[in-house]
């Protein structure tokens, strides 16, 4: 996350983003049993997939969506709980 200054070409104003994602993807593996463990059957679970988010200065962002969508998953990946 870094913080850069946009100007709009159609406004004098510049804006300062303080939370800015660009195309983020989290996946999980998933294997069900030991012998998938050992021959390498994995699941791949797209949690997050494609999202891009820009916070300015100031704003108040809410984070909505159905149940198991990647709220929780996107919000950990911006504190840095997740890689």
């Amino acid at each position: 996350m870094t913080s850069q200054k946009i100007t709009n070409s159609d406004q004098s104003s510049e804006q300062e983003y303080i939370i800015q994602l660009e195309d983020v993807d989290k996946h999980f593996t998933s294997t069900s049993s030991l012998f998938d463990r050992l021959f390498g059957n994995e699941d791949h679970i797209k949690a997050v997939d494609g999202v891009s988010l820009d916070v300015g200065f100031n704003d108040v962002q809410g984070v909505i969506g159905e149940s198991g969508c990647g709220k929780t998953t996107c919000l950990r990946l911006i504190a840095g709980f997740e890689r």
